[in-house]
């Protein structure tokens, strides 16, 4: 599902992560905007629709969506994505303790956010596949050792 991010979310973005470079950060904290981008966009998408989202921002989920952890994973993109996509989850994260993993891929370019998808923990577990950081992925090398599932395994939101 596509959205237009608000200059208020570009905004509110540039707020959010105040912490600086985290431990394992693949671009050395480059990411935190963007991140904070797709984090915010999805809460705001759950609360027009009326929903309990409770911001918390932890290493294990970014906020409560009806009591149910929900951790964002954000890619960048230049174009939509295509259902044979991957979403990532760095190998460093993979022991998060959230019920749902939500991917969202930004293009900051034309202010497009694709909100993608959720899979549930359990379910991701199942259907995860592990690449090595320096394999080739559909357009570059992962930068990390990586746990990758395909848009086509996500529910759609």
């Amino acid at each position: 599902m596509k959205v237009i991010i608000t200059k208020e979310q570009l905004n509110n973005a540039k707020k959010r992560n105040t912490f600086g470079v985290l431990e394992n950060s693949i671009k050395n904290g480059k990411g935190n905007y963007l991140g904070a981008v797709g984090e915010l966009v999805l809460m705001d998408y759950y609360k027009n629709k009326g929903a309990k989202v409770e911001d918390i921002q932890t290493f294990d989920f970014d906020f409560k969506l009806n009591d149910f952890k929900i951790e964002v994973k954000v890619q960048e993109c230049k174009f939509q994505p295509k259902e044979n996509w991957t979403c990532h989850v760095p190998n460093y994260n993979a022991t998060q303790k959230c019920d749902y993993y939500a991917f969202v891929f930004v293009n900051l370019q034309k202010n497009e956010a694709f909100l993608e998808g959720v899979i549930t923990k359990q379910r991701w577990l199942n259907v995860r596949n592990f690449k090595k950081e320096g394999e080739m992925g559909f357009v570059k090398p992962f930068e990390c050792d990586t746990w990758t599932c395909q848009i086509k395994d996500l529910k759609k939101i």
